[in-house]
Parts: C-alpha cells; structure tokens; sequence
C-alpha cells in the first residue's frame, strides 16, 4: 500500500488516482462496485482467510469489477495498510481455485466516531495516507458536521442502523452541499436490512432523505455498499437497482 500522487483528488493510497470520488461510479458502463466489503474480524487466522475467499469469490459471481476491503475501527486506527492487509494477499489476489481474481481489489479505512477528540486524526498522517479510500461513519450531529468539512475524508457512511430510529444525527442540505463542496461521497449501506430485516424500512427511509435534502443535485456521489462480511448477505447490483427503485 504506497501511497501515489492524485493530481486531480488528493495524495491517497497504492491506486487512489484510480478510484478518487469523482471517478468510482462508473455510470456509463456495465462495471459495478462494492467499495464496503467488512474484513473478516475471527480471532483464527484460517477462519478469516476462508471467509475472505468466500466473500470475493461471491463477489465475483456476482459480476462486481471493483471492491474495497474494509479494515473497520470505532475510534482512530493503530495500524496501516500494509500491516491490515498483507497477511491475505494470497486469497486476496487468487480465488478459491487457485485463479488470479478478476478484480480490482482497494483498501480501505472506515472509522466510526462519535467523539470529537478523534477528529484530529483525519489529517494527513501515515497511516491514514497509506489506504486507497478513507470513510468515516458520524454518530451525531458535530461529527457529521466535521467530516462533512473536512477535505481529507473520501466517503462518509449514513449509517441508518447505528440506533433504532435510524439515523444518529440530522441530515440537512448544508451538510450535502459542504459534502460536494469537498468532492466527498455520502453512501447508504444494503447489508443491514438484508441481516436484519427490521432495519429495511430504515435504508429505504434513509435513501428517500437523501434525496429529499439534497433537492437532486447531480454532482453529489451516493455510493451503495454492501456494508458486511457476510457472503449470504452479498447481492447483485440488480437486486440492489430494484430495492432504490421502490
């Protein structure tokens, strides 16, 4: 994970040139991307290896060209790309066959802040440098200010299953226009509803606030992500098209 110069977005990440936000939606073709794949978290070694391998190679069948791993944190990180990721790069590069993927694999770094303290982390520093995409996931309203401000912040989660009622916090349209105003994707995540089906209800209340307070501006990136590491919980990007659609 070697961090690369990004004329057009920011220095991010072994490939970020390639994925910066204005470019990961590729709308005019039949690519389709899951940038929300959660590591395994299993305490063995071999568990997770053989989850990872089940979760790409669904991905795969699934006809997805691009997908970011995801090392999840609540708080800020210990640790860097490299250090995450290398122990699986075997069956992160090769399937369960022992074939060469046909995927672009990235790396990503997802926070889930709720303090205001670990805000200050999201400067460039490198650790945070060392991953292709960087997300946060706010748990109130001043953090979802902050991120929505901070330049440094690739996506920012909508994370409508953090609390019974949906969303931790108050969508408004500043928080949209601050959000494009940085080039910052906000993303809405199908995986919740599919593990738990309570929360269905809630991503599609979520999806019609999103395009309520952002009054269909064309320029805001709304990412859909898996958000899981759950291979079950994986859909095509039909079925996901037919769940926006309703």
């Amino acid at each position: 994970c070697k961090s690369k110069k990004n004329k057009k977005h920011r220095t991010r990440g072994s490939r970020g040139c390639k994925i910066g936000i204005p470019c990961i939606k590729d709308s005019n073709t039949k690519k389709h991307h899951d940038l929300m794949v959660l590591l395994p978290n299993d305490k063995e070694k071999s568990v997770r290896l053989f989850r990872i391998t089940k979760l790409l190679d669904r991905l795969e069948f699934l006809g997805y060209s691009k997908v970011a791993l995801v090392h999840q944190v609540f708080g800020t990180p210990k640790s860097n790309c490299k250090d995450t990721f290398d122990p699986y790069l075997d069956v992160i590069n090769n399937d369960s066959k022992g074939n060469r993927r046909n995927l672009e694999v990235y790396y990503r770094l997802h926070c889930i802040v709720e303090a205001k303290s670990d805000l200050g982390f999201f400067t460039p520093n490198d650790i945070m440098d060392s991953y292709d995409l960087v997300s946060l996931a706010p748990q109130n309203d001043g953090i979802l200010e902050a991120a929505c401000l901070t330049a440094t912040i690739d996506i920012i989660t909508l994370d409508y299953s953090a609390t019974n009622a949906g969303l931790p916090f108050k969508l408004r349209g500043s928080n949209v226009n601050d959000a494009m105003n940085n080039n910052t994707g906000l993303e809405i995540l199908y995986g919740p509803s599919i593990v738990n089906t309570a929360h269905r209800k809630l991503l599609l209340q979520t999806l019609r606030l999103v395009e309520s307070v952002s009054l269909g501006k064309k320029d805001l990136n709304v990412l859909v992500g898996s958000g899981t590491a759950n291979p079950m919980a994986l859909r095509s990007s039909g079925d996901i098209c037919n769940v926006l659609e309703e």
